[in-house]
């Protein structure tokens, strides 16, 4: 009797074994096979590719230029919106499924834009010119020229940037186009200017720095009234550049000066009517690197800050008034003071 007991029990036993075996279900893990993490400034559509997923689904974005597009259970769309800034941002993108929680960082690189650091091209004798203007970015680029300048200033692409085309200037005054080359929040303004030296012979405006340590000179002065720049009297293709210096000095300085490739060009040394008990004055040159006898000045066309032309330094080099022991300037005879003038602005008076 104890034998038929015990063979029932582990029949029992057996068969509550088997019905526990088969009632067990291994639930399988969500798991990211694949997705797009990494996006350019243009941002774009990427992908979550996933495994043992359902409709149920929980997709979440924690950024609002990265959104949600749509959601299987396998696959989840979303798309990156143009990223207009420098810097480089990010994202997370959550998914959940009941207990479980995946999550995916993408990442959007910022604006990465190169380009030409000069903005103002000029052209004397009004010629025609053609002008290569690098500019490359991750975002796309548009150009735009101003209306004034449509029917003469014309560009193509080319690689690397785009190629500005002028035509000869033959309506008898200077002229400005300006060419605007956009890409996301970069943009940057090109100018080229078409003129003759009619155009900046004339009566200016303007200011002048001023500086002496020995005198105690340190600021920006107006330029007095009739600063001009005129033909020389005398005919022989020179110019001369007259700086009326009578508040701060008492007299005018009178500069001459040829007209190469565009730009005045003030041969030093100079003498000056200009004399007190410390010498005799004369304009000579200054640089970084030190005081010039002998030396060129340029004096050229130039973008002012209010978008009207005007005329400045065409180099580090600049003008002084240095003072002598003799009227005839010489390295001997330098007494080791001088008015520095190391800025000039000059607009010209609209007549």
């Amino acid at each position: 009797m104890n034998k038929i007991l015990y063979t029932l029990l582990a029949i029992l036993c057996i068969g509550v074994s088997a019905c526990s075996d088969d009632d067990a279900v291994e639930v399988a893990s969500l798991n990211i096979v694949q997705s797009t993490v990494d996006f350019s400034a243009a941002g774009g559509e990427g992908f979550i590719t996933l495994e043992n997923g359902n409709d149920n689904l929980e997709v979440l974005s924690n950024m609002e230029w990265c959104s949600i597009k749509s959601v299987t259970s396998d696959k989840i769309t979303f798309n990156v919106a143009l990223n207009n800034d420098l810097v480089t941002r990010a994202a997370a993108i959550t998914v959940k499924l009941g207990g479980e929680m995946k999550r995916v960082s993408i990442t959007q690189s910022g604006v990465i834009a190169k380009y030409a650091s000069d903005t103002f091209y000029r052209y004397s004798e009004n010629v025609a010119f053609s002008r290569t203007i690098n500019f490359t970015s991750t975002l796309p680029v548009s150009v735009s020229i101003n209306s004034d300048a449509q029917d003469w200033l014309s560009y193509t692409n080319a690689e690397g940037g785009y190629v500005f085309t002028g035509t000869a200037n033959d309506t008898g005054s200077a002229r400005l186009g300006k060419a605007t080359i956009s890409s996301g929040s970069t943009s940057v303004d090109y100018y080229f200017y078409q003129y003759g030296i009619d155009d900046l012979l004339g009566q200016y405006t303007g200011a002048i720095q001023v500086y002496s340590d020995v005198f105690g000179l340190d600021g920006a002065l107006p330029l007095e009234d009739n600063t001009l720049i005129t033909s020389s009297v005398t005919g022989d293709g020179t110019y001369l550049i007259q700086l009326p210096m009578l508040n701060l000095l008492g007299a005018v300085l009178k500069m001459t000066a040829t007209y190469r490739n565009g730009a005045f060009v003030i041969t030093t040394p100079q003498q000056q009517a200009y004399q007190i008990s410390a010498g005799y004055g004369s304009i000579i040159a200054k640089a970084d690197d030190g005081l010039y006898l002998q030396a060129s000045i340029l004096i050229a066309p130039t973008l002012l800050s209010n978008g009207r032309i005007g005329l400045a330094y065409g180099s580090d080099v600049y003008p002084i008034l240095g003072l002598f022991k003799n009227r005839v300037p010489t390295a001997n005879n330098y007494t080791g003071y001088s008015i520095d003038f190391p800025v000039l602005l000059m607009q010209k008076v609209v007549q």
